[in-house]
């Protein structure tokens, strides 16, 4: 039997009609590039059970089910955003065959997931499968319509899934009143037909998507630093499931404590992290992260001092930001409209984007020190919470920092000059042979004291480590000199007790840390404004020594004025503006 005796008019393969005897994802995955093709043309069928010629070798029942579900769960993991298709069961003497029906994309482009090689565009022409070309995928580009890509209809019937979760916590804000269907197109979860959307999929029961999933790791130490960490969890769910789990894992980290009152209908947290400040930064990491970049999930990094909770996909404004604060005027757009709009339904989420003055509310006893910051480029989102626990011992006080002279002073910046000189005699002599010539170099050094060309190189880079000499130009042209004791670090040592922890308290509030140098402002304009704002004046070295033990990086020993790794959203920055 020939698939026209069954429907009338397909004869052959064409751009709406394709012919598949069997389907073996693990040997053939052309069939999938195929249903990309028909999503970016004009739709088509897939006719499965039917060889090239149209000849039917249909399947018994039990084999149709097995393909059904090896269809599905392969157009899950292999196309994104997945298409909007639904699989018809076709009759034929006892046996059957499958139409994968599959409609136009209405909302963007399909792409075929290939692991190795990327995402890839296909298109259907001329009765095949083929790669789109640019002036096609710029066709489509244009010719699609602007969407939100939550509201995006997926190829699954309402039936497939349940909500049980959803329903479960609809229950608790809504006076136990059942979820109805009528309820779920409401809130833009399934579609007049009857089909899911992207929305609805990611609150079903089902954990197909590949993209619903969290990492939380828990670090050593404050930083991730050799990598090693001590857990880490992927955890695959719906969103509720997810956000109950993330939370869960953040209450086991061992350095963290939780507890809390409850007055007046309140809760008062008192310990490591408030639970609304933790759901809101969750939340607000599942309701706005970018669901089309695929192959990445939401990161918790749990640390000693602190947790970081990244989302893949950048603010909308396409801003790029270092870490900052976070504050009542921080925009966070929304990406997804129905993801926010559930979570605000089911009060997991502050409505009004009033979110992050939520949290910043939580940590604003605590002073500037402690502010949650975020940080923002073209591919992630990242939100830092301190642990409130480690850090309340500080509160209302002056930072302490270890400034003694017996920590200080086994770092060569700190060292005075008598102290490295006294630690081998040819570093003086070296320093003074630079101080009366300039251009010194190693074969005079090594002349001068009797010793290799290496071992002047090694006297050279202990002196230029300690910021006690310089180099000038280029290693042919260039030249040598010395600092002036005012322009090292270790001129710091010369503060008494109380300065040192005034200044350093001062750098730590108004100064914030950044992961990139900042050239705009070095260390001589820098210590002029501590002083228009504290009245105590600085040497540039003494400044430094501040910075350093302040906990910021300095960008070349070798500088006079030195740049640190300063946000220029820091407060210092704007004190002048404001005089």
């Amino acid at each position: 039997m020939k698939i026209n005796q069954l429907i009338e008019g397909v004869l052959f393969e064409s751009n709406i009609h394709e012919f598949k005897k069997h389907i073996n994802p693990k040997e053939d995955k052309r069939w999938l590039k195929t249903i990309c093709g028909f999503a970016n043309s004009k739709g088509g069928h897939i006719y499965v059970g039917v060889d090239d010629n149209g000849y039917i070798y249909p399947f018994n029942k039990a084999d149709i089910d097995k393909l059904k579900r090896t269809i599905n769960d392969s157009v899950f993991s292999n196309i994104t955003p997945l298409p909007k298709y639904e699989i018809s069961i076709i009759n034929t003497e006892s046996k059957y065959i499958l139409d994968i029906i599959i409609y136009k994309n209405e909302f963007g482009i399909i792409f075929f997931a290939d692991k190795q090689n990327g995402n890839q565009i296909y298109i259907r022409r001329d009765g095949q499968t083929n790669f789109a070309t640019t002036n096609e995928i710029l066709k489509l580009a244009l010719s699609t319509k602007k969407y939100e890509y939550d509201k995006t209809v997926v190829g699954l019937k309402r039936e497939e899934v349940s909500f049980k979760g959803l329903e479960e916590e609809y229950k608790k804000t809504h006076n136990n009143e059942n979820l109805t269907d009528k309820t779920l197109k409401s809130m833009g979860l399934v579609n007049v037909e009857n089909f899911l959307t992207i929305g609805g999929l990611l609150f079903s029961d089902s954990s197909l998507y590949i993209n619903a999933n969290i990492v939380c790791t828990t670090w050593p130490g404050e930083t991730k630093g050799s990598k090693a960490y001590l857990d880490s969890k992927k955890y695959n769910a719906n969103l509720i499931d997810l956000l109950y789990k993330a939370i869960d894992y953040i209450h086991n980290v061992p350095y963290y404590m939780f507890g809390g009152n409850k007055t007046d209908a309140r809760r008062v947290d008192f310990g490591s992290f408030s639970d609304l400040s933790l759901r809101e930064a969750i939340v607000n990491s599942m309701a706005h992260r970018d669901y089309t970049i695929d192959g990445n999930e939401i990161i918790i990094d749990c640390f000693k001092d602190k947790i970081e909770i990244t989302s893949p996909g950048s603010m909308l404004h396409g801003t790029n930001v270092g870490f900052s604060r976070l504050d009542e005027t921080t925009i966070s757009q929304r990406r997804n409209s129905v993801l926010c709009s559930i979570f605000e339904k089911l009060r997991l989420m502050e409505n009004k984007g009033s979110g992050f003055a939520k949290i910043v509310s939580d940590y604003k006893d605590l002073g500037d020190t402690y502010t949650p910051l975020f940080k923002t480029n073209e591919v992630s989102f990242t939100i830092r919470l301190s642990n409130k626990k480690m850090l309340s011992a500080n509160k209302n006080t002056t930072t302490q920092i270890t400034t003694s002279n017996n920590y200080l002073n086994h770092i060569n910046l700190f060292k005075s000059s008598e102290d490295i000189f006294m630690e081998n005699s040819n570093n003086e002599i070296i320093f003074k042979m630079i101080e009366n010539n300039r251009n010194t170099d190693y074969n005079s050094i090594s002349i001068q004291l009797g010793i290799t060309k290496e071992g002047a190189k090694y006297y050279i880079n202990k002196l230029r480590d300690a910021a006690l000499i310089r180099r000038e130009g280029s290693t042919r042209s260039g030249y040598y000199e010395v600092f002036n004791e005012i322009n090292r670090p270790a001129d710091f040592m010369n503060l008494d007790d109380e300065t040192k922890q005034r200044v350093i308290t001062w750098c730590k509030k108004y100064f914030i840390i950044s992961e990139a140098f900042n050239k705009d402002r070095d260390s001589y304009g820098l210590k002029h404004v501590l002083e228009e704002d504290t009245g105590i004046y600085l040497t540039n070295g003494q400044f430094k020594g501040v910075m350093l033990i302040s906990g910021f990086r300095h960008e070349n020993n070798e500088d006079l004025n030195w740049h640190f790794n300063i946000s220029k959203k820091s407060p210092a920055l704007f004190m002048e503006n404001k005089r």
